[in-house]
């Protein structure tokens, strides 16, 4: 949850910020992203006092609700340009190219 505020924030308050939402598991990421999008869309019944400020700011392209689920990441963009993105991969595999040296590991 605080996750999901803090990269809520950053991105509302910055321009062109990227954010990239990374966790041990795809699914840990994919599970902050879709807080941030309860969040947005006012889904928390724990929060009554939720605006819809965030939401308003995402940017909807084509019919959905700005909100992209894809098998490769979640993402959002805002209007100011700033960027969510998950990453759905162990983190040592989606660096680079760059490889750490197997007695590293």
């Amino acid at each position: 949850m605080v996750a999901s505020l803090v990269v809520m924030l950053r991105s509302h308050l910055y321009e062109n910020h990227q954010s990239y939402i990374i966790s041990n598991s795809g699914a840990q990421a994919m599970e902050t992203f879709l807080k941030l999008e309860d969040i947005a869309k006012q889904r928390i019944t724990s929060m009554p006092d939720l605006t819809d400020i965030f939401g308003q700011e995402i940017v909807i392209k084509g019919s959905g609700d700005g909100f992209s689920h894809d098998k490769s990441g979640y993402r959002a963009e805002l209007f100011n340009g700033s960027k969510i993105n998950t990453l759905n991969s162990v983190p040592d595999n989606i660096r680079g190219e760059k490889r750490l040296p197997s007695a590293w590991k």
